[in-house]
């Protein structure tokens, strides 16, 4: 019987190794061709892999559904459930993947969660999984709020997580407040302000804290300074922005 999914396949491994192809071509035609064979396998063929009971296989599949970004969609399901996996460094390619593969990942946002939220966790998994939640939009923003609250966390998995906030953007107004609070850490506040800047208008409450910490004297730290009067430059220019908006929109209904 003829195999009506060779075709599908075909273009999505096609279209997964045009993509790279430039790059391999940089480094020969043999690496060219290693490129080409390994971003043929499907999706389905790799979901298989990942029910190995080789670890190596399962990481190697988990690392390379990645390579497929959206295309890898309907290997979510396998992915999530990988992020229970026994091995870290599969729990962690997973994580990498699901960010990858984008907005058709936000179902695996409770397991991801569940990653930030295991104090045994291993510190490298619970940064793929900040960022990862990033692509599950609103519903994500109270774990990575806690997440970047949590002082037991490593710092770079706190840093992680207030920059998906701030890829959240708008919708994770919920973490105004957490973000202002981790102003005061060292270690994250840097992200802290850039993720409150590109929160916008909905980050207001947090401007007098963050020109209070910019007009200190003796802070010398101009990466900070500068983060924070770029923040304080698109919150203030965005409340602008809506406050007219709502003035053309109250004069027209008068009108």
């Amino acid at each position: 019987m003829r195999d009506t999914n060779t075709f599908p396949r075909i273009l999505i491994g096609l279209k997964s190794f045009l993509r790279f192809a430039a790059p391999a071509a940089s480094i020969g035609i043999a690496s060219a061709f290693s490129f080409a064979f390994a971003f043929f396998s499907d999706s389905k063929d790799l979901v298989k892999k990942l029910k190995s009971s080789d670890p190596e296989i399962r990481r190697g599949a988990a690392k390379e559904l990645g390579s497929l970004g959206p295309d890898a969609a309907d290997a979510v399901p396998a992915l999530a459930a990988a992020l229970k996996d026994q091995d870290k460094f599969v729990r962690r390619f997973a994580a990498q993947s699901l960010a990858k593969v984008g907005e058709s990942a936000k179902s695996a946002r409770e397991p991801l969660g569940a990653l930030l939220k295991n104090p045994n966790e291993a510190r490298e998994v619970q940064e793929a999984a900040a960022q990862a939640l990033a692509v599950a939009g609103k519903p994500a923003v109270g774990v990575l709020a806690d997440a970047v609250k949590n002082n037991n966390l490593p710092s770079s998995v706190r840093t992680r997580a207030a920059d998906s906030l701030g890829q959240i953007g708008k919708d994770a107004a919920d973490a105004v407040p957490a973000l202002t609070d981790a102003l005061r850490a060292q270690e994250v506040r840097l992200n802290a302000a850039s993720a409150l800047g590109k929160i916008g208008p909905d980050a207001k409450p947090a401007v007098e804290k963050m020109q209070e910490m910019y007009d200190k004297k003796g802070e010398r730290d101009r990466p900070f300074k500068a983060a924070l009067k770029d923040a304080i430059n698109k919150i203030n220019k965005g409340t602008a922005a809506d406050t007219t908006k709502k003035k053309a929109d109250t004069k027209k209904k008068k009108s």
